[in-house]
């Protein structure tokens, strides 16, 4: 079971649509030299990936091909190419670019400039002699619309942080309440990013589970991401007096979401949810790796499911009940919902079916909403809302996550790839970081020089303006450290790590070795 990039200098130059008959015998010529290449692969021993193929002699090799026929599928940008496991060392299913071939194949995934249309077994897609396109996979290399996901995401903690839990406290008109109450709902951006690093980080450990190298390059790769800022974080935060030595000291161990625990006062609220996520990151690997895909499909049910009745419980009884929204054991059902939404789309789940899973994932957060809110589900201080408000949020995201697929791979992608949005959402993690340091630097800035700034009764423009100014310096600082920061570590993340299947390739060689690209 391996997926190998074929590499090679052949270029088809003609961009315009080709009719079915127009496009089969170039198909056929193209598929013949890839056979070809095949069997000289096979007949020198050279490795497909990271296995060596079995040496079978060309008539062994054809006799196989005609007991199982190939199936070849063909994407705008590549092909994929089935073949049967009688020539490879291996017969494990293979679930790889989104979709899921046959048990007992390899795939060999070549560059091409045709629309997608399935040979042999599966379905075949033409009308009056040319090609339709069909949508590509949910699950995707690159998944811009997820940037959006993110966008959103921060942008909520910050007009959160940057009007309601700023200026809550003071008296303003109707319209300047209106806004504020408007931008409270902003902490749900945090429960947002709890199910879509779940679903993303369970996809990536699901994608590379049989890689040699899985635990060194994840680990790697997360640490690279994420410890860089982080700590530039903590020295700011120390040598600015903006929080405590022993917050800072816990936090350096990933443990800011418990120092109410250990008698310390939590002084930089966005650190909690990192150090979820960092429990997560520590945590998830192992369990991906040991258990089988239906395993884990069931432990992240079961994580879905238990969780609520923990803080039920935990409510009733009066065990902690302070960090209901942000102990690891009580938010853990979020970042489940996002492991489990990636565990279903890398089954062979259609794309209607997954449609109905949206709509039923959105009703049903709706609907749970209107009938728990006389019960109480719309706070944490009833039981009902301590129990499941989290649990109703993490299903309507789950919803969110999948919306934000299906329209990405559809005809109206333009509606999820803002470019406003995915900017915020590149710029995401390091805006998450900054902003409330920013805004707490602007109030000792203008405390000490120009105190008729900061923001008091019946004077929101005072709150507009610290919004943007302090805002916009958190903005402007969480790009350039993306930028000439965070990228710098970015780039070693191929460089530390060995390679894994997915991004190998074959040396490129001479004509009468046909290893083939038809260019897009």
């Amino acid at each position: 079971m391996q997926l190998a990039r074929w590499r090679a200098k052949k270029t088809i130059n003609s961009s315009a649509p080709k009719t079915l008959k127009q496009t089969i015998p170039e198909f056929s010529f193209e598929v013949a030299k890839i056979v070809f290449g095949l069997i000289k692969i096979i007949a020198s021993n050279r490795e497909l990936g990271s296995r060596a193929l079995p040496k079978l002699s060309p008539p062994d090799f054809f006799r196989q091909l005609v007991r199982n026929p190939p199936i070849v599928s063909l994407m705008p940008h590549f092909a994929h190419l089935w073949l049967p496991t009688d020539v490879y060392q291996d017969d494990a299913p293979i679930e790889r670019c989104g979709m899921a071939s046959r048990p007992g194949s390899i795939i060999v995934r070549i560059p091409n400039r045709f629309q997608r249309i399935q040979f042999g077994t599966r379905q075949q897609v033409w009308s009056k002699n040319k090609l339709t396109p069909t949508p590509p996979s949910l699950i995707r290399p690159v998944m811009p619309e997820l940037d959006a996901i993110r966008g959103i995401a921060v942008l909520g903690v910050l007009f959160l942080h940057a009007f309601w839990w700023q200026a809550a406290g003071l008296h303003f008109g109707p319209l300047a309440r209106t806004f504020l109450s408007a931008t409270q709902p902003g902490w749900l951006g945090v429960n947002l990013f709890f199910v879509l690093s779940g679903f993303l980080i369970t996809g990536i450990l699901l994608d590379s589970k049989e890689n040699p190298s899985f635990y060194r390059r994840f680990y790697t790769r997360r640490a690279l991401r994420i410890l860089p800022p982080y700590y530039l974080l903590l020295i700011l935060l120390l040598v600015l007096h903006s929080s405590s030595l022993s917050f800072v000291g816990l936090s350096f161990v990933y443990l800011a979401n418990l120092t109410t625990l250990f008698g310390v006062a939590c002084s930089y609220g966005p650190l909690w949810s990192l150090a979820v996520e960092e429990h997560f990151y520590i945590v998830w690997p192992a369990v991906v790796r040991k258990l089988t895909f239906a395993q884990l499909a069931a432990v992240s049910g079961g994580i879905v499911l238990f969780v609520p009745m923990l803080r039920a419980l935990c409510f009733h009884l009066d065990w902690g009940k302070d960090g209901l929204a942000w102990y690891t054991w009580f938010v853990a059902d979020g970042l489940a919902a996002g492991s489990l939404l990636a565990i279903i789309l890398r089954t062979a789940i259609t794309r209607k079916q997954a449609s109905w899973l949206c709509a039923s994932l959105l009703s049903c957060a709706i609907l749970l909403g209107i009938l728990g809110r006389p019960f109480g589900i719309t706070t944490r201080e009833r039981l009902l809302g301590a129990a499941l408000q989290h649990t109703m949020i993490n299903i309507l995201f789950a919803g969110v996550v999948l919306l934000f697929l299906l329209f990405g791979t559809g005809l109206n992608k333009r509606y999820v790839n803002n470019p406003v949005l995915r900017f915020f959402g590149y710029i995401s993690y390091g805006l998450y970081l900054d902003h409330i340091l920013a805004f707490r630097m602007y109030d000792r800035i203008c405390s000490r020089y120009w105190p008729g700034l900061i923001p008091s009764d019946q004077h929101f423009t005072l709150v507009l303006l610290k919004a943007a100014v302090a805002g916009g310096g958190a903005i402007g600082a969480a790009y350039l450290s993306r930028k000439y920061f965070e990228e710098r570590f970015l780039r070693l993340k191929d460089r530390l790590v060995v390679t894994v299947v997915e991004d190998v390739e074959l040396p490129t060689v001479s004509v009468a070795e046909p290893v083939i690209q038809i260019a897009s």
